[in-house]
C-alpha cells in the first residue's frame, strides 16, 4: 500500500545532476513537515551521477525515484512524474528551477481554504546564476488569490483571453494540480509527444468537465532562463533561436487546433499569448528573421495560419 501524502513534488529530470542537487537542497530547506511531502523524480535514463545525487537526500526527503530504462522523451517524462505520484496535490517543477522561500507554507493554507483543481501562480525569471531579471504574470491579473469556476466553455474562454503569457499553462513550475482531476484527463500519442502535454491535459479537462482554477498573484518560483530542455524534446543536439521560438509558436497553434478543431472562439482564446506578440511590426520582423535563417517557408506558413485565426475574431 502506498503511503498518502498531501503533496507530491514532481520532477522530470535528465542529466542535470548539479541543477537537481540545487533543487533538492531548496526543497529540503523549505519543507516544514516531511510527512506531508513526497518528492517524485522521474529520471529519463540519465548517467548514474543523477542517482548518486538522489541517494544523498534519501535520509532527509520522502523520495520516490524512478529511472527509465530508456529516454522516453521530455513530454512523456513530464506525464510520468505525475503518474508515479501518491500525493493529493502535485507540485510540478523543472529540474533547473527553485521554489521561493515560504511558498509551501502558503500553498498548504490555499489548498485547505479553496480545494481547487489547479493552481497557477506567477514566476521570477532569472539568469543562469539565479539572479532575478523580471517577474512575469502567468494568468489573469488579480489582487488576491481568486477562484475561477469553469462551469461553461464561455468561462474557460474568458479565463484564457485574460492570460497574456505563454507561461499561463505552458510553463511547468508554477503549476499545482489536484491528482484526482489529473487522473481524469486523457492521454494519446499527440499529447504524449507535444512540447506542452500538461497544458493540453489541463485545458482539455476544463473544456470537457469544468473545474476550478485558483489564480495566485504571487511569484512562487525562480525560473532559470537559458537552460530549457527543447533539445531533449526534439532529439537534436543543437537548436537555433528561430527553432526555439517556433517550438512555442507552433506548439500553441497545434494545441489550439487539437483542442478546438471546430470552435474558432476557443481556438483564438488558446492562442491569446501568441496573438498578443504578433503586432504589425513583429509580423514584419518575424518574416525577415525566418528568411534570414532559411526558414521562410516555415515562417510564412505559420503566419498564414495565425492570420486566419486573427481574422475570425468576433
Amino acid at each position: 500500500m502506498h503511503k498518502k501524502y498531501k503533496f507530491s513534488i514532481c520532477i522530470p529530470t535528465f542529466d542535470r545532476p548539479d541543477k537537481l542537487n540545487e533543487l533538492l537542497a531548496n526543497i529540503r530547506k523549505n519543507i516544514s513537515d516531511k510527512n506531508n511531502y513526497q518528492v517524485v523524480i522521474s529520471d529519463n535514463a540519465s548517467p548514474f551521477e543523477t542517482a548518486r545525487v538522489v541517494e544523498s537526500y534519501l535520509a532527509d526527503l520522502n523520495i520516490k525515484y524512478i529511472r527509465n530504462d530508456r529516454n522516453i522523451g521530455m513530454s512523456r517524462n513530464i506525464i510520468a512524474s505525475v503518474d508515479f505520484a501518491d500525493g493529493d496535490y502535485c507540485i510540478l517543477t523543472g529540474d533547473d528551477d527553485l521554489f521561493r522561500d515560504g511558498w509551501f507554507g502558503v500553498l498548504e493554507i490555499l489548498v485547505q481554504t479553496y480545494s481547487p483543481d489547479f493552481i497557477i501562480s506567477n514566476r521570477f525569471v532569472c539568469d543562469e546564476e539565479m539572479k532575478i531579471k523580471f517577474n512575469e504574470e502567468c494568468g489573469p491579473n488579480v489582487e488576491t488569490p481568486t477562484n475561477f469556476r469553469i462551469e461553461r466553455v464561455a468561462d474557460l474562454i474568458s479565463y484564457l483571453k485574460s492570460t497574456h503569457s505563454t507561461s499561463g499553462f505552458g510553463y511547468l513550475s508554477n503549476l499545482v494540480i489536484n491528482r484526482k482531476s489529473w487522473k481524469q484527463t486523457n492521454s494519446c500519442n499527440f499529447i504524449n509527444s507535444h512540447p506542452f502535454p500538461h497544458m493540453l491535459k489541463i485545458i482539455e479537462f476544463l473544456y470537457t468537465d469544468g473545474g476550478v482554477i485558483l489564480r495566485v498573484p504571487l511569484e512562487t518560483v525562480l525560473a532559470r532562463s537559458g537552460v530549457d530542455r527543447l533539445e531533449e524534446f526534439t532529439g537534436r543536439q543543437k537548436m537555433s533561436q528561430f527553432d526555439k521560438i517556433m517550438i512555442h509558436f507552433e506548439g500553441f497553434l497545434s494545441a489550439a487546433k487539437f483542442l478546438a478543431p471546430t470552435d474558432s472562439e476557443m481556438c483564438r482564446a488558446i492562442m491569446t499569448p501568441i496573438l498578443d506578440i504578433f503586432s504589425k511590426e513583429y509580423k514584419e520582423y518575424f518574416i525577415d528573421f525566418a528568411n534570414s535563417v532559411d526558414q521562410g517557408e516555415r515562417g510564412n506558413n505559420f503566419l498564414k495560419q495565425l492570420l486566419f485565426i486573427e481574422a475570425t475574431r468576433l
